[in-house]
C-alpha cells in the first residue's frame, strides 16, 4: 500500500521533496514497528508476572482457568507519530492477556483489552485489534465475524438474552447479529430498571432521544431533544427511585430545559 501510495504520487506530478517525505514517513512507521515487535516477542519468551506495568484483576472463566489485561511497558506507546508531529498513525496495542504465573494466555496483543465477563455459558471480553472492536471468548478466539468502530459490554436482559450495544447504532446478540430490525443514530448498553424491566438510551439524529427495550422499540411515546441530537442519559437509582436525566431543547433563544424522567418517560416534579 506503501508503495502504490508513492507510485500514485509520482504519477499526479508531486513535487520531490514531498514523495521524499512520504518515504520517510513510512520508513519511520517501519522501524518503529519493527521495534515495537522486537519487544513484544522478548516478553514473549521472558515471561513472569513482573513484566507488566499494569495488571487488571484475575477472572475465572471456568474450567480452572484465570486470565487477566495487562500492558506490556514499552517506549513506543500506541501511535507512530510522524517527525513533523501533526499526524499519527495507530498501530497494533501493547495490551495482552496473562495467566496467574505471568505468562501470555495468547501470543496476540489489543490496542484495546477489556475484562472477560461471562454472557451464558462462555466468557466474552471486548477487545480492539487493527481489525477493529469485537468480543473474543476465553479461548482467544473472536465470537463472531462482524468487526465494529466501538462495543459496549453485553447486558443479561432477562430470559437467557445478552444484548451489547454497537457504534452500528443497534444491539448485538452473542453470536455478533443484529438483536432487532430497528436502526438508530446511536444506542448505549441496558441498564436494569428493576420489576426484570431493562432500558436503553437510544437517539435519533435530528429527532432526539428516548429509551428503548430489548427488542428494540421505543419504550414511551416522548422524544427529547439536546445538544448534537443527544437528548437522554442512562438511568440511575436516586432516592429510592430510578431516574434518567433529560435535556430538552426549548426552541431558539430559549435555550434548554434539564430535568428528570421515570422509567414511562414521565417528568419527575
Amino acid at each position: 500500500e506503501q508503495r502504490e501510495e508513492v507510485e500514485r504520487l509520482k504519477q499526479d506530478g508531486e513535487h520531490p521533496d514531498y514523495i521524499e517525505g512520504i518515504v520517510r514517513e513510512h520508513e519511520i512507521v517501519k522501524e518503529r514497528l519493527e521495534a515495537m515487535e522486537e519487544a513484544f516477542n522478548e516478553v514473549c519468551e521472558r515471561g513472569g508476572e513482573n513484566n507488566y506495568y499494569e495488571k487488571g484483576a484475575f477472572v475465572d472463566v471456568g474450567e480452572g482457568k484465570q486470565l487477566a489485561c495487562a500492558s506490556i511497558p514499552n517506549d513506543f506507546g500506541s501511535s507512530v507519530i510522524y517527525e513533523s508531529g501533526d499526524d499519527y498513525i495507530p498501530v497494533f496495542g501493547f495490551r495482552v492477556y496473562i495467566n496467574p504465573d505471568g505468562s501470555l494466555a495468547y501470543r496476540k496483543s489489543f490496542d484495546y483489552s477489556g475484562t472477560f465477563k461471562k454472557v451464558g455459558d462462555k466468557f466474552f471480553a471486548k477487545v480492539k485489534d487493527e481489525s477493529g472492536y469485537y468480543h473474543m471468548t476465553s479461548d482467544g478466539k473472536p465470537a463472531y465475524e462482524e468487526r465494529y468502530f466501538d462495543l459496549g459490554n453485553y447486558v443479561d436482559v432477562g430470559d437467557g438474552r445478552f444484548l451489547a450495544s454497537t457504534d452500528g447504532s443497534f444491539h448485538i446478540t452473542p453470536d455478533g447479529k443484529p438483536a432487532y430490525e430497528e436502526r438508530y443514530w446511536q444506542v448505549q448498553d441496558f441498564f436494569d430498571v428493576g420489576d426484570g424491566k431493562f432500558l436503553a438510551a437510544a437517539f435519533v439524529k435530528g429527532a432526539g432521544g428516548f429509551h428503548i427495550t430489548p427488542n428494540g422499540k421505543p419504550a414511551y411515546a416522548n422524544k427529547f431533544e439536546g445538544t448534537g441530537g443527544v437528548g437522554v442519559g442512562g438511568f440511575e437509582f436516586i432516592d429510592g427511585q430510578y431516574k434518567a436525566k433529560v435535556t430538552r431543547y426549548l426552541g431558539p433563544g430559549l435555550g434548554f430545559e434539564k430535568f428528570y424522567i421515570d422509567t414511562e418517560g414521565n417528568k419527575i416534579q
